[in-house]
């Protein structure tokens, strides 16, 4: 690994920071997105539907009250404006969801950029590799010239090789989150619709 960075020159370590810099937030992201945000919808609104069945607002909003999910914020603003009219709801849940969705979105976006800038890195450092190894043979000595062009065309070639090899997951990582944040809003925007509703019956029982 070593010996393959010092072949492809400086191009490398920036390479690298881009890949350590999409790694992180492949990382961040992941715990957001899997282990915060997504808390087992069906689960969740089981619970807060049967709460709202009860009559028990208090209590729906203090289990929304618990979790950190943007879904759990979205509901309870729902709730908390439960004996106000249905345009009054659904303008609360229109202004937390304003807030909470881009947290969904947050810095996903990022890795695409860091994916084709690697890229492009790496094709710059096969053109200065390339440049390189064909000054170095038009001022070598005849033996050195072989060697000379070889350590050029390394270069060149490792940059673009390390180019893809940083590229290639964080596009696979961008496709997967943005996946992930799509499936996520979509049980935002049924389930905030169903509280509403369920919210609206539940006045005209009352």
């Amino acid at each position: 690994m070593a010996a393959f960075f010092r072949e492809g020159g400086p191009a490398m370590w920036v390479i690298l920071i881009f890949l350590a810099a999409g790694i992180a937030v492949i990382v961040e992201r992941v715990i957001f997105l899997f282990f915060i945000a997504d808390m087992k919808p069906e689960r969740f609104m089981g619970r807060i539907a049967e709460l709202i069945r009860k009559g028990s607002i208090e209590g729906a909003i203090a289990s929304c009250a618990e979790k950190n999910a943007p879904l759990a914020r979205i509901i309870e603003a729902a709730l908390r404006n439960y004996r106000n009219t249905e345009r009054d709801i659904q303008n609360a849940v229109d202004e937390m969801a304003l807030a909470e969705l881009p947290r969904l979105n947050a810095r996903t976006g990022y890795l695409a950029m860091l994916a084709n800038v690697s890229t492009m890195v790496g094709l710059l450092g096969t053109i200065f590799g390339l440049i390189a190894a064909f000054e170095s043979v038009a001022a070598a000595d005849p033996a050195e010239k072989s060697i000379m062009l070889a350590n050029g065309i390394s270069m060149a070639m490792s940059t673009t090789a390390f180019g893809l090899i940083s590229a290639i997951p964080l596009l696979i990582a961008h496709s997967m989150l943005t996946s992930k944040t799509d499936s996520l809003i979509d049980d935002i925007d049924r389930y905030s619709v169903m509280v509403i509703n369920m919210l609206a019956q539940a006045r005209k029982e009352g």
